[in-house]
């Protein structure tokens, strides 16, 4: 849940990550609904208090991860927090936590390959979109210490396996959507980028 604090030249970096956690909520626990105002109150009051820290000091060992944004929640009385909480449970600390960590992988090499083919069912949406984010983290990053990004998006599907793109107000979810609609043999997902 890195936090580029030049993610954006017009908007606050935080209103960013907090929009990039609501998508990540409505694709855990959304529904065919999507999130309910209530639900995305919380959600974005949460974000506010664990970023908090980060904000006031800025090293990454005070980046928020997965976990507290459980714990937020939880501790908010509205009930509609726990429903989420509750729903991101198994991505903190159930059988699906792959990405309730820090990194142990250093973005800052020249070439950097996300590779989600391996993930399982359940987390390759999830997967897609927190690449995404790393990418756009990354790409955003670069261009303000004036570094020429080249990014590579590698999709390969068998020829029988167009996937159906449903409509979603997020890119990443409709991307993540799309791979998941894919024939399980075809899936295989990559970004690169590279810095001079």
């Amino acid at each position: 849940m890195d936090l580029n604090l030049n993610y954006s030249d017009d908007e606050n970096p935080l209103s960013l990550k907090s929009d990039f956690i609501l998508s990540l909520c409505e694709l855990v626990v959304g529904g065919r609904e999507g999130l309910q105002p209530i639900e995305k109150t919380v959600i974005d009051r949460a974000v506010r208090l664990i970023y908090q820290p980060f904000l006031n000091d800025p090293v990454p060992e005070k980046l928020p991860i997965l976990a507290d944004l459980y714990q937020a929640l939880l501790d908010m009385e509205e009930k509609e927090a726990h429903r989420i909480a509750t729903a991101l449970e198994i991505y903190v600390t159930g059988s699906l936590n792959v990405f309730n960590h820090r990194t142990n992988v250093d973005i800052t090499n020249r070439f950097v390959t996300f590779d989600i083919k391996e993930l399982g069912k359940q987390l390759k949406k999830l997967g897609m979109m927190i690449v995404q984010d790393q990418v756009w983290g990354r790409v955003t990053a670069n261009r303000n210490d004036g570094k020429a990004t080249r990014y590579y998006t590698i999709l390969y599907l068998l020829p029988n396996s167009r996937p159906k793109l449903p409509p979603s107000p997020s890119r990443a979810l409709v991307l993540a959507k799309a791979m998941a609609t894919t024939n399980s043999k075809s899936r295989f997902f990559s970004r690169v980028w590279m810095r001079k």
